[in-house]
């Protein structure tokens, strides 16, 4: 009998279950009620002189998964089991070990008295508790039942034990969320990425109603503090930067969700899946199909920081770089590059001659304030004409910077005089116009059905003052919505691909040197920022190739591009963030590497 099966037999677990496996444990004992969480029936029974009641029960990783890591409604504290053990290990008993102590409940020394308090888990603020009153001013005390767990983590799952009977009534309030109830609160949480946790609360009112509060979710999330911990455990790693494997290559991706938040033994890190993100730059190959929504977490690897050996192993995808990529900024000043749109023709060529007459005309007094809302606006605000005799508006709404460098396009293109006067109406009242007018014609039927619903007169002019409105309410054209996707993947390329003292022979140029080539043999390193770059002193057999490089590649340079699906053109997201201070986009330049060692 092993030291562990002993340490069993004497705290009460029947010999003939120690030596049991798993399934022949859950085919002899009786079943008899199920655990918190717990998707199968666990299994009950009651042995010996003093009378103490076991669980035992084995859980697949994947059921640990879905019962957020065996979680329970009582306060406990986690203690550990020796050194000895492996969470590889074959069998349960050969397992990582692990304790968990319940500390039960504090109750009311007043019989009547059902307020029920949880414990702190340290022995100190125990005693400050009991130093407390009830709230009915009685006196506290401490219910201590001696229950305990033992939980042996091993390859094929966790082997868990129950020891003892709780002898006392039940905490008033939950201390978990369910998975179903965390997948919500994730969900409020990507969607409103700049709230904290009072407003996750709260919940607020927007135009488009009301905005879901994390309260309703659960009465764990009434709590601030926990709201609070739940944000710093989920973000975490939401919304850095990654690779993803797909197929022999390596793509970026965005992470964003988990399907689990809690710490797991190495033996189901594999398990784990995250929902991703892939750049919007990514050149897959027509033969892998789709990506997936969905990557297992053993298919990805960060930026992986001075590790050259695990770089070497990695080969690269073909993906439009993030110095490659267009920020706002560019696309708004190079508007003549923007696409040209047939359905901008049939929204702004009937308002030609009014567009001109803003352009040509600097009297305000001359329009009629309800048919211009921009007029009124100036008018209203008592704005400055600058040097060149235009009006500065900050407005564009909902209008990305793609749309606004086609408005613009075309505001230039058709409006006669427009082309040798760009500074007079970029960014100024006449294109402003022109995106109110954009902005009443698509939105021109839920426009009307907030004024039916008001019982107000509908006309032309109350469509151009929602318009205008609309216009108001979102973002200035200083801040737009910020590129969530490019700000990420020009984080992760500049840790991927610096060069210096502090990177170390991870930084000169490592990636699949002990794999093989990259995608359509493509140079990963084209173009990198030069500030991405320092003199770093290297040995020339840090660039050596390892003996199973493979010169191959399943695309060559000579396959079409109709065989590599197309990337999309960038463009920012469509979920709401919040303004961000905007960073300029690092320049590309031709670079001076380091001296090499002799």
């Amino acid at each position: 009998m092993t030291v562990q099966t002993r340490s069993l037999y004497h705290a009460g677990v029947p010999e003939v279950l120690v030596l049991l496996q798993p399934e022949q444990i859950n085919a002899v004992v009786r079943i008899n009620h199920p655990i918190h969480y717990v998707p199968n029936l666990a299994v009950e029974m009651s042995y010996g002189t003093h009378g103490r009641t076991v669980t035992l029960k084995v859980f697949t990783w994947e059921e640990v998964l879905r019962t957020d890591n065996l979680s329970e409604h009582w306060a406990c504290q986690p203690g550990g089991g020796g050194k000895r053990g492996s969470e590889s290990a074959l069998v349960w008993s050969q397992g990582k070990k692990t304790r968990r102590v319940y500390l039960d409940v504090i109750t009311c020394d007043e019989p009547t008295c059902e307020v029920v308090t949880r414990p702190q888990t340290r022995r100190a603020g125990i005693i400050g508790q009991l130093n407390g009153s009830c709230l009915c001013g009685s006196q506290l005390k401490h219910i201590d039942c001696g229950v305990i767990s033992v939980l042996y983590s091993f390859k094929g799952g966790v082997y868990y034990i129950h020891k003892g009977i709780h002898h006392h009534p039940k905490q008033t309030h939950i201390l978990h969320l369910s998975p179903d109830e965390r997948t919500r609160f994730e969900q409020i949480v990507f969607e409103n990425p700049a709230a904290g946790p009072a407003a996750l609360i709260a919940g607020r009112n927007s135009l488009t109603g009301t905005r879901e509060s994390v309260a309703i979710i659960s009465t764990v999330l009434l709590n601030q503090d926990r709201v609070k911990a739940e944000l710093q455990a989920l973000r975490g790693n939401v919304g850095k930067g990654a690779l993803a494997r797909l197929g022999k290559y390596w793509y970026p991706v965005r992470l964003i969700q988990s399907y689990d938040t809690v710490s797991l033994p190495a033996s189901a890190r594999n398990r784990v899946r995250w929902r991703v993100v892939w750049w919007r730059g990514c050149r897959f190959p027509l033969s892998l199909g789709s990506p997936p929504g969905d990557v297992e977490q053993g298919d990805l690897e960060d930026e992986l920081w001075q590790d050259q050996a695990k770089r070497r192993e990695i080969r690269l995808g073909e993906w439009i770089h993030s110095w490659d990529t267009p920020r706002e900024e560019d696309l708004i000043q190079n508007f003549m590059s923007a696409e040209v749109s047939k359905e901008l023709d049939d929204i702004l060529l009937p308002h030609i001659a009014s567009l001109q007459k803003l352009l040509d005309s600097p009297d305000l007094n001359q329009y009629g304030a309800e048919a211009y809302p921009v007029i009124d606006y100036i008018l209203r605000s008592k704005k400055k004409p600058d040097g060149v005799g235009a009006y500065s508006i900050p407005f564009c709404g909902d209008i990305s910077s793609h749309e606004y460098a086609k408005i613009a396009r075309w505001f230039s293109e058709n409006v006669p005089g427009a082309s040798g006067q760009v500074k007079k109406w970029l960014g100024g009242m006449p294109l402003v116009h022109a995106f109110t007018l954009v902005v009443a014609h698509r939105k021109a039927s839920d426009f009307e059905k907030r004024i039916e619903a008001r019982n107000e007169e509908w006309n032309d002019n109350m469509l151009l003052k929602m318009a205008w409105a609309d216009l108001m309410i979102s973002y200035p054209t200083k801040s737009f919505v910020a590129d969530v996707d490019l700000e990420c993947l020009t984080a992760l390329e500049a840790r991927m691909f610096e060069d210096s003292e502090e990177a170390g022979p991870a930084g000169n140029q490592q990636w699949g040197l002990d794999a093989g080539q990259h995608h359509r043999r493509r140079n990963v390193y084209l173009g990198i920022p030069d500030e991405w770059v320092s003199a770093r002193d290297y040995s020339e057999s840090e660039l050596e190739r390892g003996p199973l490089f493979s010169d191959n590649s399943d695309v060559t340079s000579l396959e079409s591009a109709d065989e590599l699906s197309e990337a999309v053109v960038p463009s920012l997201p469509v979920e709401e963030c919040p303004p961000v201070k905007r960073r300029c986009a690092p320049q590309a330049r031709r670079v001076q590497r380091g001296r090499k060692r002799k």
